[in-house]
């Protein structure tokens, strides 16, 4: 999950007002469109909360500080608040998240986003919105933030948790080291009978965020909307290191996938999900973000 912000999020920043960075605690203060202290919101899940900051590294040693990499490591034990502050209750809204990563581009950098969020999880609870980690639904954390700043740009990840994105990954890697067979196929047809009614509760998420901003006196033109996609997670089979056969895609590389399904994962897969999440909102409605195709580890 990338750390650093997309590049149409920095794109689209010119439209904030440069300011100090402040802390992502939702201010009380009563504001307007216009008015008061500027701000940028993050929106939805892990891929913009910011987990790829997290703690626990990313070394193949499982303890300690994992080589160095565990950011949360004081020597002694795991402390996670490093890493997800103070309120590090299972949202994982890291320092490195692109929100917080973007430079001092408005006076509040607020995350709303929570890792495994659905799109139930943005809704406001008036429309049937669900409460996620202890906390209220996301649309309704924008309606206090909304009423307290003036919010500028809304970043928004959602989707990929509806699809079972993470459980994708996981079944093809649970292919290649128990099964010794290709996941492609049931995993395809897994996506297609979901994708249609995910991508519509996606463009309901985005009609939520705009109800939320109006009744909170915006106009459509007082503030932005970038629906993100989401990045391979995966190499392509040729740009693997590591060979199909034997075990250092599993024990070295940590990519244990055979060639048929990374290159599935990342040509087809990733770019369909892209595309579908491009076409989502009504025409007008939101500024679709780079479609995230970045190549794999």
């Amino acid at each position: 999950m990338p750390s650093t912000p997309h590049r149409a999020l920095r794109a689209l920043l010119a439209l904030c007002t440069a300011a100090g960075l402040a802390s992502v605690a939702v201010p009380t203060a009563t504001a307007a469109p216009g008015t008061g202290p500027t701000a940028v919101v993050a929106m939805g899940d892990s891929y913009v909360s910011g987990e790829a900051g997290r703690w626990l590294g990313n070394s193949l040693t499982n303890s300690g500080s994992r080589n160095g990499t565990d950011r949360a490591w004081t020597g002694s034990a795991y402390d996670p608040s490093r890493v997800y502050g103070a309120t590090a209750g299972g949202c994982d809204r890291s320092d490195v998240s692109e929100v917080r990563s973007a430079g001092p581009i408005a006076s509040s950098l607020i995350n709303l986003a929570c890792s495994g969020a659905t799109t139930k999880n943005v809704f406001r609870a008036s429309q049937g919105g669900e409460a996620y980690k202890g906390e209220a639904p996301q649309a309704d954390q924008l309606a206090a933030v909304a009423a307290a700043n003036d919010v500028k740009l809304i970043a928004l990840s959602i989707g990929g948790n509806d699809l079972g994105f993470a459980d994708v990954i996981s079944t093809c890697a649970t292919d290649y080291v128990v099964w010794y067979s290709y996941c492609h196929d049931d995993q395809q047809a897994e996506v297609d009978a979901k994708i249609d009614g995910v991508m519509a509760n996606v463009g309901r998420s985005v009609d939520e965020i705009r109800a939320v901003m109006t009744a909170a006196g915006y106009a459509a033109s007082d503030y932005r909307i970038v629906l993100q996609s989401y990045p391979s997670p995966i190499p392509r089979a040729a740009e693997n290191r590591y060979a199909e056969s034997g075990w250092a895609r599993t024990n070295t590389g940590g990519c244990p996938f055979w060639n048929a399904d990374s290159d599935w994962a990342r040509d087809s897969l990733v770019p369909q999900i892209a595309d579908r999440l491009k076409g989502s909102p009504r025409p007008g409605r939101a500024v679709p973000g780079p479609a995230g195709r970045a190549p794999g580890p």
